[in-house]
């Protein structure tokens, strides 16, 4: 099975996407089949000094170029939340207007 990665192929910043980001590393997982949950939760700091309110995520995913699966399992500051729901937001908002450009 091999599972390629590389910028859409219209994408004019598709040179600053390969040197950005890594996308010939093995590592990469891919979203699949299944529910992911969210919730909100506290966890101890990592120096131990108190709690801190997070964002706790878990995700199916197969492990690239394997038909291995696991659970994504993610703990992030609210605002590191907000952070990622918003460079997602944006790269789907920059995929419909792609689509309606016709690429």
């Amino acid at each position: 099975m091999t599972d390629e990665i590389r910028p859409l192929p219209y994408d004019p910043s598709a040179k600053q996407i390969v040197s950005m980001v890594d996308l010939d590393d093995a590592e990469w997982l891919f979203g699949t089949v299944g529910d992911y949950q969210c919730a909100c939760v506290e966890a101890m700091r990592n120096d131990g000094s108190n709690y801190q309110t997070c964002i706790a995520l878990e995700y199916p995913v197969r492990v690239r170029n394997t038909d291995e699966h696991k659970t994504l399992r993610l703990i992030i500051t609210p605002e590191s939340a907000e952070g990622l729901a918003n460079a997602l937001m944006h790269s789907v908002n920059w995929l419909e207007i792609a689509r309606k450009l016709g690429n």
